[in-house]
C-alpha cells in the first residue's frame, strides 16, 4: 500500500534454480532500478512480498535483490550461482516477469 492505494507487486526478474537433491529452491527476485522517487518504498514492498512468501513455505526460499547497473544484474547472478554451488542446484536462467 503507498498513499493509501493498494498495488500489485510484479517483479522485474525471478531467478529460479533447479531444485537441488533436498528439493529446496533460493529463488531471486530482481529488480532493476536507475532512478525512482519511490525506490525505497518500492523496494520495502519487495522485502515484504519475499518474506510473506518465506512465511508461508510452500514455495520454497526466496529473497530480493536490487541491480542499479548493467554492472549490478552480473554480480547478482554471480551471487546466486556462488551461494548454488554450496547447495549443489544447477541455476537456470533470469526469466523476464509479464508485466
Amino acid at each position: 500500500m503507498h498513499n493509501g492505494e493498494i498495488h500489485d507487486f510484479v517483479p522485474d526478474f525471478i531467478v529460479r534454480p533447479t531444485a537441488g537433491s533436498d528439493g529446496e529452491f533460493l529463488n531471486t527476485v530482481l529488480e532493476t532500478k536507475g532512478y525512482d522517487p519511490l525506490r525505497e518504498v518500492k523496494e520495502a514492498a519487495a522485502v515484504r512480498w519475499a518474506n510473506a512468501f518465506n512465511a508461508d513455505g510452500r514455495f520454497g526460499k526466496w529473497r530480493f535483490r536490487m541491480a542499479n547497473s548493467v554492472a549490478d544484474v552480473s554480480y547478482i547472478l554471480n551471487e546466486a550461482v556462488a551461494e548454488e554451488t554450496l547447495n549443489p542446484v544447477s541455476l537456470q536462467t533470469a526469466v523476464p516477469v509479464d508485466s
